[in-house]
């Protein structure tokens, strides 16, 4: 203890250029951790405090079908929409990899999604996917194959904004990946070619090792942002139809702005807290691990 406190007076300068984001992160991330922890353990009226019940509301959560299927949802949503994105972005990038005049383009009109705004995103996907007014419809019923309605299908609903979210995030893992694949000596990629290597061999055994650490740094930014997405999803369905698209952040946004459902808010604001964690410290002792490079 003496040894900090020694070692932040002796860099006391730097603490205080440090002190305004040290600050602003508690402002922005310890106050409200604490203040979800408290309010999840009281019964309340909007804001206001009514009766201490300790872990009442978490025992209601987990005693709640609506609450399992949440889970589910967001299982699914986060799981299939990490796979898509970097099995399609890893894809892309070995095709995108071969010098082409072209290849500046195709990247950037993959990019565009991933820096849009997901509302507008949202906004976009329900035009084209709308039976009455989209030209997606109008070109399928006129060579004779009509579509389904892509949002009235409970299971539909979910694949629908599943596919969409990971449409969305292609711009990422195409960067991401590009930038791992030409990280790779070509030495490397040579000498396998020179000893008779095939391309999928040499995809399989030496591209495929070699861009693993890049994934597991994507699987972890892209489970905390499909796990935590609102605005997407929110456009899209509004977790409909039947609570089929709703996932753990969308219920906690219902609950916390719409019904000011404030205790029932901040424990699921906790759960959703406990499992991002949980999920991190496992992406980072496979990071981690012995013998993962």
């Amino acid at each position: 203890m003496n040894t900090l406190l020694s070692r932040i007076w002796k860099n006391r300068e730097a603490y205080l250029w440090m002190l305004p984001a040290i600050c602003l992160v508690i402002f922005s991330t310890v106050y409200p951790f604490i203040f979800s922890i408290d309010y999840s353990l009281w019964k309340t009226e909007i804001f206001q405090k009514q009766r201490f019940v300790w872990f009442d509301n978490y025992l209601k959560l987990f005693q709640d079908e609506r609450f399992w299927q949440n889970v589910l949802n967001s299982a699914f949503f986060t799981f299939f929409g990490i796979l898509f994105s970097i099995g399609i972005g890893f894809t892309l990038a070995v095709l995108l990899r071969r010098k082409s005049r072209l290849n500046a383009m195709y990247r950037t009109i993959i990019l565009v999604p991933w820096v849009t705004n997901e509302v507008v995103l949202g906004l976009l996907w329900i035009w084209l996917l709308n039976p009455q007014m989209s030209p997606v419809y109008y070109l399928f019923d006129s060579i004779g194959l009509p579509l389904p309605n892509f949002f009235d299908n409970q299971t539909l609903a979910l694949w629908t904004v599943t596919l969409v979210n990971a449409w969305r995030s292609l711009g990422f893992s195409l960067v991401m990946m590009l930038a791992a694949l030409s990280a790779i000596p070509s030495e490397v990629e040579e000498s396998a070619e020179i000893d008779g290597c095939r391309p999928f061999k040499k995809l399989w055994h030496i591209i495929i090792p070699l861009v693993r650490p890049t994934t597991q740094v994507m699987i972890i930014v892209l489970t905390i942002s499909f796990f935590n997405i609102v605005a997407l999803v929110l456009t899209m369905t509004g977790g409909g139809p039947i609570y089929s698209t709703e996932i753990l952040s969308i219920r906690l946004y219902k609950e916390g702005f719409l019904f000011f459902n404030i205790q029932t808010a901040s424990a699921l604001t906790t759960i959703m807290l406990v499992i991002n964690l949980f999920l991190a410290w496992i992406y980072m002792k496979l990071i981690s691990s012995e013998g993962y490079y």
